[in-house]
């Protein structure tokens, strides 16, 4: 007997919709249905290029030969929101190709590309739904990124199945959004990289509301449904005159997570922040993010920009970082393998500004900086409005540091030669999205 997520993705699709289209009833007219059907998507062509110098460990005949890598990938996204009463369905197909001229590019970043590119792995998760053709120079990928059905009450919200779900009130770095987080130097952050999970909203009177999330993983080990892997979580959501603020309660993986979130204003400016406390084997470990925001208009031009300060209680306090450090503090790892965290240090700063450069351009200047080791990554980028259906998004990031800084070049450790770090020059990104 096929077990279910052993079903390729087509498959395991005819038999949801069909399971839904029973549930949704049958003798619903097919006028009814069709003008409750969305249907819509995009497709994503991108090119980057990555530059890296002489003397980094990136260049070396053992990794990738050459002082610049460039990669060229295409998402599709195929969106269907069918609704029916209280009933709805979303499914989201999901199509990427991956290409490089670098052949050894994807032995050593398939996981991490793959993952920072919103396509994501489902070896952990509930369903089987990604299926990948991997060659030398190239990936190709296609999934069901979003496949579930939601029941829409007066005062509550069920849906089950693949989806997302954002907390937290961190604009760049984000501890209290415990589900698949953005890379805070992330350009495209349109979609989420969806989970199975069951999620719960009941609103109430006074206009809080309790959400719940309950995502079921397997082992890694063994392919089974774990309780240890799992994640459960409650939260407070509430609103007052002055302010609104978040209660968060959670067992996340074998942690427990206690999160406080608040946003309010200071003046014309608008204040966020959020604090985490985990409870893990051994100890507590807290993280906190604070943010103030602001907008104005200068030289006939909107302008808005944030500054925000983040502790990582899971960063190494160091002024040089090697790659013992990462294989020893597993703590530290074991989140960046999940995808949870994206950063290595203790103290960061950010400072993000948006400036109307016309109607249809936004120029989007920033600095990540860890504070620690004084090593940071600068980015601008441009987002430019070109047709009714279509934009055009071209970056770059310049890295700075010391060797053996986080951005700067993370040390290798060999007793047999001279050091060599893991570093990057920069990195272009054209983008060209078109929607339908």
């Amino acid at each position: 007997m096929v077990r279910l997520w052993q079903m390729r993705p087509a498959k395991l699709a005819t038999a949801f919709i069909t399971g839904v289209a029973a549930l949704l009833g049958q003798s619903v007219c097919p006028e009814a249905l069709a003008s409750q059907t969305q249907l819509g998507g995009h497709v994503k062509l991108s090119h980057s290029v990555t530059g890296y110098p002489q003397d980094s460990a990136d260049a070396s005949p053992q990794l990738y030969d050459t002082t610049s890598v460039n990669l060229s990938t295409i998402d599709l996204r195929g969106k269907l929101h069918k609704k029916q009463g209280a009933w709805d369905l979303q499914m989201d197909y999901q199509f990427s190709g991956l290409h490089s001229h670098q052949t050894d590019y994807f032995e050593s970043n398939l996981g991490p590309l793959l993952n920072s590119g919103g396509i994501g792995e489902d070896d952990a998760r509930v369903f089987d739904l990604n299926h990948q053709q991997r060659e030398a120079d190239h990936v190709l990928v296609h999934r069901l990124d979003r496949l579930n059905v939601g029941y829409t009450a007066e005062a509550a919200v069920v849906r089950l199945g693949r989806q997302a779900v954002s907390w937290g009130n961190g604009l760049v770095f984000n501890p209290m959004d415990i589900f698949n987080p953005f890379d805070p130097a992330a350009v495209d952050k349109e979609y989420k990289t969806g989970d199975d999970m069951v999620y719960a909203q009941w609103l109430l009177e006074s206009g809080n509301d309790w959400q719940l999330v309950m995502v079921p993983r397997r082992e890694a080990s063994t392919g089974k449904l774990s309780e240890s892997v799992s994640s459960l979580a409650l939260k407070y959501h509430a609103l007052t005159d002055k302010y609104e603020y978040d209660l968060l309660l959670a067992q996340h993986y074998d942690d427990t997570v206690l999160g406080i979130g608040l946003v309010s204003h200071l003046g014309d400016a608008i204040t966020r922040g959020d604090i985490t406390w985990v409870q893990t084997d051994t100890d507590w470990v807290a993280s906190a993010v604070a943010s103030v925001s602001y907008s104005w208009v200068l030289a006939g031009r909107n302008w808005s920009g944030s500054a925000e300060l983040y502790y990582n209680g899971y960063g190494l306090d160091k002024s040089t970082i090697s790659t013992i450090d990462l294989i020893v503090d597993t703590q530290l790892t074991d989140r960046i393998v999940r995808g949870e965290l994206y950063s290595l240090g203790r103290y960061y700063a950010a400072l993000v500004a948006n400036v109307e450069m016309s109607p249809r351009m936004i120029l989007t200047p920033s600095l990540f900086m860890n504070v620690r080791d004084q090593s940071g990554l600068v980015q601008l980028s441009a987002n430019y409005d070109w047709l009714q259906n279509a934009d055009l998004v071209v970056s770059v990031n310049l890295p700075f540091g010391a060797d053996g800084t986080e951005n700067g070049g993370i040390a290798l450790t060999d007793t047999n030669t001279e050091p060599t770090y893991l570093a990057s020059d920069y990195h272009l990104l054209a983008q060209l999205s078109i929607y339908f």
